[in-house]
């Protein structure tokens, strides 16, 4: 069975758990690592890991207890202030209760104890032999000017009967050495489910698009992939440096938390990158071209060229390369006929430079200077034009004509290419200041539409709190309505943003113009009834099959005909046609009488948010003739709208079908 990911949220979900799964592998393999160190995979996993750790807790407790006593001392002598003394009274609930914790300490000073949790009946119970862990350290500290070394002992009591830290390590090393080797297993596991996402990722890399038309290559797939594995490897190469040098700040023995947290977060992006990388070359693949596109392929595909036609060749190579293939074969004739004149000197034994024939070779050297030297010349003249042409291009001067009488080749061209862009760009700044004045009046429409209804359910709401069971269930209709209206608002909104970016999709086939426009009519019937218009179809033959979706062609002749609801004036005729025109299209076309002026061009009603009704006090808010136009045109239609007085024309063409 084969697996796709066809939906973009399909494919953002398997790139999260591909994401997911990696990161979850690297942790595994970190913590595996880390149990490594530690010797859980060793003969001696029950002891070296515990002993590790209780001699790191067992520092870290000696200086809390040097700290401990130095409170001691200065509290007989001094008063402490609030934080001192809050420091000494947690040191005495921590250490001094045997119940609180599993060390059993000495501290002493010169020969003599200073503090000590242990207890005369402990003393003689516990033996060496039970002492698993054991720890003693030398310190001074200065007590009033006067150097102090204190000796401090620590035993841990083997059962560790007491909830403290030791306990708790302990607790954590039983549980590592149950885990040590099903978490090898789930690495194992995290990772091959890993690598079967990335391979339905890379399946279901899409090149081609409905129509089976190769879609445009992205960025990253128009990169060479020698280049882009050079980069690749740059880039784990930079990673790499970052891991060396962590490693050698010691940050993973110092602060190993610290240490797998940058290890976790390089690795988000090397696992970024290889994936890109991978559903790059699976792009390639399908496009047929891994090896077409890399530098190696190109510059051996170059040279080929050149030794090929004329019209493969020479003529064919940008100017740059034909710059410098022109001074190169230049420089190597001179430097050839150099060489043979001095050749012949030496190999004769002339003795008189007159016998030289050095002229033959000043008349050769300045005749290819009279040649170049011009043409060089007009390069740079060529060249100077389009860097003026350029630079007025840059500054937004449009209007200017560029002379091109003296440009000859690629120049010509470019200077072609400049005159192209000048023109496109003269219309974009049309089109900009056009959507300028287009996206100010739909921000201002848009408002106006969302407000009315909206400020019309805020202020029913309010009324409805205080209103009787009698004026409640207008106010609830009156709120029904006016949600209906806001909705239907959204909708248009929605479905216009679907049509301009083009995020709807067409199916397209056969269907029977007369016969849909029969069933849309049915469809509306009675509201045209209510309305007292009478509907006139004119029809030249039974059936009309055109190419077209048949769910946006119901779409179009639902706006169209709720058009005509909001503005035909009652008790008159709305005409519906079906035709043929020479150039085998079939014409559909409505037609009605408008119950107010129309003071708009047709071109002007099919913009968005465009209304007959200036004040924009009737229904509608202007965008069911410019989604009807959008719908049509997706269907290889065309939709135009004609204004004569009062009458309101609308006619659609799609290609007619056998």
């Amino acid at each position: 069975m084969k697996f796709t990911l066809k939906t973009l949220t399909d494919r953002l979900t398997a790139v999260f758990l591909f994401v997911l799964f990696m990161e979850i592998s690297v942790a595994i393999a970190l913590g595996i690592s880390c149990m490594y160190d530690y010797h859980f995979y060793a003969s001696d996993y029950k002891t070296y890991a515990k002993n590790v750790a209780f001699e790191v807790k067992s520092a870290a407790l000696a200086d809390d207890l040097a700290q401990y006593v130095k409170l001691l001392q200065k509290a007989q002598t001094q008063t402490l202030t609030p934080s001192e003394k809050s420091e000494l009274d947690a040191f005495e609930r921590r250490y001094d209760d045997p119940n609180a914790t599993n060390v059993r300490y000495t501290v002493t000073a010169g020969g003599r104890t200073i503090r000590s949790n242990e207890t005369p009946t402990q003393e003689k119970t516990d033996n060496a032999e039970e002492e698993f862990h054991c720890f003693e350290r030398r310190t001074i500290y200065s007590d009033q000017g006067v150097p102090t070394e204190l000796s401090i002992r620590l035993r841990v009591v083997p059962d560790l009967p007491a909830k403290d830290a030791y306990r708790t390590v302990d607790a954590l090393i039983r549980f590592a050495i149950v885990i040590r080797y099903p978490m090898i297993v789930l690495l194992v596991l995290t990772a091959l489910f890993a690598l079967l996402i990335l391979g339905a990722l890379m399946s279901s890399v899409e090149v081609t698009d409905e129509n089976g038309r190769e879609k445009k290559a992205s960025f990253i797939d128009r990169i060479p992939l020698d280049l882009l594995i050079l980069m690749l490897l740059g880039v784990f190469g930079f990673f790499g440096i970052l891991v060396a040098l962590t490693a050698v700040a010691d940050i993973k023995e110092t602060n190993i938390v610290l240490w797998n947290a940058i290890i976790l977060i390089i690795a988000f992006f090397l696992i970024v990158v290889a994936m890109v990388f991978n559903l790059s070359v699976a792009a390639r693949i399908k496009r047929g071209h891994v090896y077409r596109n890399t530098l190696v392929y190109r510059v051996i595909a170059r040279i080929r060229k050149l030794a090929g036609k004329e019209n493969d060749g020479y003529f064919k190579v940008p100017f740059i390369g034909k710059a410098m293939m022109t001074v190169g074969i230049a420089t190597l004739a001179e430097l050839a006929v150099l060489l043979y004149f001095v050749f012949a000197y030496y190999s004769k034994g002339i003795v008189y430079l007159s016998d030289f024939r050095f002229m033959n070779y000043v008349c050769f050297w300045a005749a290819g200077r009279f040649i170049l030297i011009p043409v060089f010349f007009m390069m740079a003249l060529n060249l100077n034009r389009l860097r003026e042409n350029g630079e007025r291009l840059a500054q937004g001067d449009y209007q200017f004509d560029v002379d091109s009488h003296i440009m000859f080749g690629d120049f010509r061209q470019i200077n072609a290419n400049l005159n192209k862009i000048q023109g496109e760009m003269m219309e974009a700044a049309e089109e900009k200041n056009r959507s300028y004045r287009l996206r100010s009046e739909l921000i201002t429409n848009i408002s106006h539409d969302i407000k009315t209804p909206l400020t019309s359910i805020v202020n029913y709401v309010d009324l409805l709190r205080s209103a009787d069971p009698a004026q409640a269930q207008e106010y609830m209709d009156i709120l029904a309505s006016q949600s209906v209206k806001l909705k239907k608002l959204l909708e248009n909104l929605i479905e216009v943003s679907k049509l301009t970016t083009g995020d709807i999709s067409v199916q397209m086939e056969q269907l029977d113009a007369v016969m849909f426009i029969e069933q849309t009519l049915a469809e509306f019937a009675e509201q045209l009834e209510e309305r007292r218009l009478q509907v006139v179809t004119e029809y030249a033959e039974e059936e009309m099959p055109i190419h077209a979706d048949g769910d946006k062609l119901w779409r179009v002749f639902e706006n169209l005909l709720g058009n005509v609801l909001k503005y035909a004036q009652p008790e008159t005729r709305v005409y519906v046609g079906v035709s043929r025109d020479a150039d085998a299209r079939v014409r559909i076309t409505f037609r009605n009488v408008s119950k107010d002026p129309i003071r708009m061009t047709g071109e002007e009603l099919m913009h968005r948010f465009a209304r007959a009704d200036a004040s924009r006090h009737s229904d509608g808010y202007g965008l069911g003739l410019s989604i009807a136009r959008s719908l049509t045109e997706i269907q290889s239609g065309t939709f135009d709208v004609t204004v004569d007085g009062d009458l309101f024309r609308v006619d659609l063409t799609f290609r007619a079908a056998e």
